[in-house]
C-alpha cells in the first residue's frame, strides 16, 4: 500500500514536500521558543528580586493598553518566521502542481524552477510585512494620543476589524482567492520557462496570495504576531480557504465574523466615550 502511495509522486516532489514540512516545523519551533504563547516575547524572571518582580508586574499592568510596533530589526525575523510557518503550508498544492508541470516539460532549465517559485512567493510576503510595519508605525505616530485611552483604542480596533471584514467579502478578495484555488489554471496562464520564470511566477502567485489573505494577516497584528493559538487557527482557515471545496463559503463566513467583531468593538468604544470611561 505504501509503495502505491509513493508511486503517485516523483522523487523531486517528495523532496520538496519534506523540505516545506521541515522548514515549517523549524519556524513553528522558533516562534514557540521566542514567544510566551500569548503573543509576547519570553521574559525569564527566575531568581529575580521580589521587589523588582513586583515593579515589573506594575509596569506591565500600567502599559497593558500601550500600542507599540517592534523595531524593524526585531520585526523582520518575527514576520519571516510567522509567514513561512503560516503561509508556506497553504501553498503546498500550488507548489506540488508547479513541480509536476516542470517535470513534464522538455526544457532542462525548468529543473530548478520550483525552488525559485518558492523564493518569489516568500519574497512577496516579506515585502507585505515590511509595508504593514511601515504603515503601522506611521499610523501609531499620527494616532499616538488618540490610542492612549481604552475607549479610543477599542474604537480603533473595531474600525480595523470592520475594514478587514469588508475586504474579506469584497470582489477583490474573491478574485485573488480564485487565483489560489486553481493551481493548474494559474500555472498554465502564467507560465515562464527557467529559474527567472519560476521566480516571476512565484512573485505573481505571492501577489494573489497576499491579496487573498491580507485581511486575516493584518488582524494578526492586534491579536498578537507570536500568538500560537491564533496562528494555528488562521493557518487552518487560510489553508481550507484556498484548497477546500467550501473555501469560498468559509471566506465569507470569516469576513462576516470580522465585521460582527468590528461592529461590537466599535459600539463598545463609542459607549465608553459617551460614558467618559477611559
Amino acid at each position: 500500500m505504501k509503495e502505491q502511495i509513493f508511486k503517485k509522486y516523483s522523487k523531486s516532489q517528495i523532496i520538496i514536500f519534506l523540505f516545506i514540512i521541515i522548514v515549517t516545523m523549524l519556524c513553528w519551533f522558533y516562534i514557540a521558543s521566542s514567544s510566551d504563547g500569548s503573543g509576547g516575547m519570553v521574559m525569564d524572571m527566575t531568581g529575580s528580586d521580589p521587589e523588582m518582580e513586583a515593579l515589573m508586574q506594575n509596569r506591565l499592568l500600567s502599559s497593558a493598553l500601550l500600542v507599540s510596533i517592534p523595531p524593524i530589526g526585531m520585526f523582520v525575523p518575527m514576520w519571516a518566521g510567522m509567514c513561512i510557518a503560516m503561509m508556506l503550508p497553504t501553498a503546498i498544492p500550488m507548489i506540488m502542481c508547479m513541480q509536476r508541470v516542470c517535470e513534464r516539460t522538455t526544457v532542462k532549465k525548468n529543473k530548478f524552477s520550483v525552488w525559485f517559485f518558492i523564493l518569489g512567493y516568500i519574497m512577496i510576503w516579506l515585502l507585505f510585512g515590511v509595508i504593514c510595519w511601515a504603515a503601522s508605525t506611521l499610523l501609531l505616530r499620527l494616532l499616538e494620543g488618540f490610542l492612549s485611552a481604552a475607549s479610543t483604542l477599542c474604537l480603533a480596533l473595531g474600525i480595523l476589524f470592520l475594514l478587514c471584514g469588508i475586504y474579506q467579502i469584497s470582489p477583490l478578495k474573491n478574485a485573488c482567492l480564485k487565483g489560489c484555488q486553481h493551481p493548474l489554471d494559474f500555472i498554465m496562464q502564467n507560465w515562464h520557462d527557467g529559474c527567472i520564470g519560476g521566480l516571476i511566477m512565484g512573485l505573481k502567485h505571492g501577489f494573489y496570495c497576499a491579496g487573498c489573505c491580507a485581511a486575516l494577516m493584518i488582524v494578526m497584528f492586534p491579536l498578537g504576531m507570536m500568538n500560537l493559538v491564533w496562528m494555528g487557527l488562521f493557518t487552518l482557515l487560510m489553508f481550507f480557504e484556498k484548497n477546500a471545496a467550501f473555501g469560498t463559503l468559509l471566506s465569507k463566513i470569516a469576513g462576516w465574523a470580522l465585521i460582527i467583531v468590528g461592529v461590537l468593538a466599535s459600539a463598545m468604544g463609542l459607549f465608553m466615550l459617551a460614558m467618559n470611561i477611559h
